[in-house]
């Protein structure tokens, strides 16, 4: 008898636990998840992709790189004096690495691909081509010797 009263409370528990939760799913968690959904879909794969260009420098030079890179490559970010200590100097960077992945972000002044993130682009030698500007000293280019 008393094995039977334990079997019947622990499956009171798991009834109960199952209503909860499915309670919590259907009159909680759904509805939000179509206010994150309504704003995902109200914008176009830049919006989605790419955080602002004050944390970032430009999400266009970003892809851009992305598309140029093989997927094997090893690239650089040069931060210009003016932003060591702005997001550009540190979210850029940071977001690239993760953005870019499977390239490998290297310190080397050697590397073929190169972010110059408001550099001298001069400083990057003559045989540095932009293959893309944003407009607001981001460039993005590959160092051909």
């Amino acid at each position: 008898m008393t094995r039977l009263a334990a079997r019947v409370g622990v499956a009171f528990c798991v009834v109960l636990t199952l209503a909860v939760c499915l309670r919590w799913l259907f009159h909680d968690a759904l509805p939000g998840q179509d206010h994150w959904a309504s704003l995902n879909s109200s914008q176009n794969y830049n919006e989605r992709t790419f955080p602002p260009d004050e944390f970032i420098g430009s999400g266009h030079v970003a892809e851009d790189g992305r598309l140029w890179m093989p997927s094997h490559a090893s690239y650089r970010v040069v931060v210009g004096d003016k932003y060591h200590n702005s997001a550009w100097g540190f979210a850029a960077p940071h977001f690239l690495e993760g953005f870019l992945f499977p390239r490998r972000r290297v310190e080397s002044p050697a590397a073929t691909w190169v972010f110059c993130l408001g550099c001298d682009v001069a400083s990057l030698g003559s045989a540095f081509h932009v293959l893309s500007n944003g407009g607001n000293g981001v460039v993005f280019g590959r160092s051909s010797g």
